[in-house]
């Protein structure tokens, strides 16, 4: 039996909008390999799980696409991460790649140059290309003007948001348990960026200076609803101090320097300030030595506090 090369995850939430033209760009993607396709739904409580089911079914679907569907009728959220927990246990290809079901690709070519690359070049963990962020005034920009930089290590990961998740196809190291998942994983920010940092410890990554993707900036988005706020801050910060631990302190400097970097977005936040007016007002100390040692940053401590209740802090930090 054929193995397939790419085991793609598209992953739905209420995006009934959008199942069509998503699911469309995977399966009018050209390939001389095989392709799994996972598709999930976390319970929607629109139409998307019908529309998929829909689609599937009136579809003709190219041999080359072997597909696997899990429909949630409780939503799994909060209580598991559904890539990790549910969805990279089911890949099967040499390589994965990410597509939310409200983003879409736009080259039919995408898979293969990606896949071409990565296995032509093993020293590489990922590959990823350029994009165009779509608003709900329907303009468009490019995702990031690159410079002509087209490789990029730990450091820079640490340092910004480079990588469009539906732009990634990266090696499945879950095949032989070189990355794994814990609960400490479902305590951070940003599982993208915590799953890039992994993969970086692996490989460097490629940049194809291309876009061929389609990534949506809209008010529903979790990204978006989640922007800014003193709950992405603290799992942000709970991210940096975490990836410093599995990576032995290689990257401290970094760490340090990047979260300052992330810290000083947040600090100038309307709500952040108000938080920190009314810890000046009453400060209290907490005393959590292990935020001092690990991120040596005294506004960042300060910012951890005021965020957040001592018990909070406590139950993440112990």
């Amino acid at each position: 039996m054929i193995e397939p090369l790419v085991s793609v995850i598209s992953t739905f939430f209420n995006f009934e909008e959008h199942v069509y033209e998503c699911l469309d760009n995977i399966f009018y993607q050209e390939t001389d390999f095989l392709v799994e396709v996972i598709i999930h739904d976390d319970a929607s409580t629109d139409n998307t799980q019908d529309l998929i089911k829909q689609y599937l079914k009136e579809k003709v679907i190219s041999k080359k696409f072997v597909v696997k569907t899990i429909f949630q009728s409780v939503n799994k959220y909060k209580t598991l991460n559904i890539l990790s927990d549910l969805c990279f246990p089911l890949c099967n290809g040499k390589y994965i790649a990410l597509i939310d079901g409200d983003d879409y690709w736009t080259d039919p070519h995408k898979l293969q140059k990606q896949v071409s690359f990565l296995e032509a070049n093993s020293t590489y963990s990922v590959c990823f290309h350029n994009v165009n962020l779509l608003y709900e005034d329907k303009t468009t920009r490019p995702f990031r003007n690159y410079k002509g930089i087209t490789h990029f290590t730990t450091k820079d990961l640490l340092s910004d948001w480079i990588v469009p998740t539906c732009s990634m196809v990266f090696r499945n190291y879950f095949l032989d348990n070189k990355i794994s998942f814990s609960e400490h994983d479902k305590l951070v920010a940003s599982g993208d960026l915590n799953l890039l940092l992994k993969l970086s410890l692996l490989g460097d990554l490629k940049l194809i200076d291309v876009v061929m993707g389609v990534y949506r900036k809209h008010a529903g988005g979790i990204t978006t609803a989640r922007s800014g706020s003193a709950i992405q801050f603290i799992g942000l910060g709970y991210l940096y101090h975490y990836f410093n631990h599995i990576s032995n302190g290689r990257f401290h400097d970094d760490v340090i320097e990047g979260f300052d970097k992330k810290a000083s977005t947040f600090y100038s936040n309307r709500f952040l300030k108000e938080l920190r007016g009314e810890f000046e007002k009453k400060p209290v100390d907490y005393s959590f030595n292990t935020i001092h040692k690990v991120l040596g940053v005294k506004k960042v401590f300060s910012l951890f506090v005021y965020s957040f209740k001592k018990k909070i802090l406590e139950l993440l930090w112990k």
